[in-house]
């Protein structure tokens, strides 16, 4: 396969990530090393590729250099990085990280752009924020998977409609889960309320992000997970309860623990914008 005039490979024996809907492997671009997501042409939608070609370029976002067809799969030529967060959390990457306050504000900065675009990503989560070293030596988080990002209205509201609830369950804001909740609820009674009359909001990333800015941290931890608890079978319901666990931040982290407070509001308007978060975080950058 060629893609812009340069020869497109990858090894399917190198898995680099692997989904229900997708593959990525390690490939080549030309000479340059890179990623290459593979998914089954019916599960890539119009949409999906029109939100990669509108993100565009920004440090903190995982870059799209094309899109492939052929007559079973669609390949997504991407940014190579060498890790996820997840993977640092639980000692499956033992390389460089950036500072904890450089890490929480790069990952700000790349939320920042793609909200900037008037789109939500809905599966803010450690497995979709990377960890990239640079040629030049230093180290970048990088938001990644842009499969379920959805444009929203002017004051960051979204349509449900479609395809539904998407994300990360243990990263997901509590109205998102009362809604799960209630149509499960209701999936087998008559219902006053249609698909498209349920709304998400960009907050609801906000939440998220506040939950990978701890787990980041604490390296193996979660707002919502209590310390000695063995597995995440509480975290949904902590997380619709507002129990909240945020002990295991050290005395040099204690500057996280109000904002990460606030971002996992249980209330999404009580919720800060990302430009106030940067801000916050800002001073002690300097």
């Amino acid at each position: 396969m060629e893609y812009d005039g340069k020869l497109v490979t990858f090894d399917k024996k190198c898995v680099l990530g692997e989904g229900a809907a997708a593959t990525v492997f390690s490939g080549k671009w030309g000479t340059q090393n890179v990623a290459i997501k593979r998914v089954q042409t019916f599960r890539f939608s119009v949409r999906e590729e029109s939100t990669l070609k509108q993100i565009g370029h920004h440090t903190n976002v995982v870059d799209c250099f094309g899109i492939l067809k052929d007559d079973d799969f669609i390949y997504v030529i991407l940014e190579l990085c060498h890790a996820t967060v997840e993977n640092y959390c639980r000692g499956e990457y033992n390389g460089m990280v950036p500072t904890d306050l450089q890490a929480l504000y790069q990952m700000a900065d790349g939320l920042h752009f793609i909200h900037s675009k008037n789109l939500a990503h809905r599966d803010i989560s450690t497995s979709n924020v990377l960890i990239k070293l640079t040629a030049d030596g230093g180290v970048v988080m990088k938001i990644a998977d842009f499969g379920v990002c959805k444009s929203v209205s002017e004051n960051g509201s979204l349509s449900m409609s479609g395809n539904g609830h998407k994300g990360t369950i243990t990263f997901m804001a509590p109205e998102l889960l009362k809604q799960i909740m209630q149509q499960t609820d209701e999936s087998d009674c008559a219902s006053n309320e249609s698909p498209g009359q349920i709304r998400g909001h960009i907050s609801n990333d906000i939440f998220s992000l506040g939950c990978v800015f701890y787990r980041f941290l604490t390296k193996n931890g979660h707002p919502f997970m209590e310390p000695v608890m063995d597995g995440y079978d509480k975290i949904k319901l902590n997380i619709l309860t507002n129990k909240q666990f945020l002990e295991l931040l050290s005395e040099e982290q204690s500057f996280s623990k109000a904002l990460i407070t606030k971002m996992i509001h249980p209330e999404k308007d009580k919720r800060p914008q990302l430009d106030d978060i940067k801000k916050e975080l800002s001073p002690y950058l300097q």
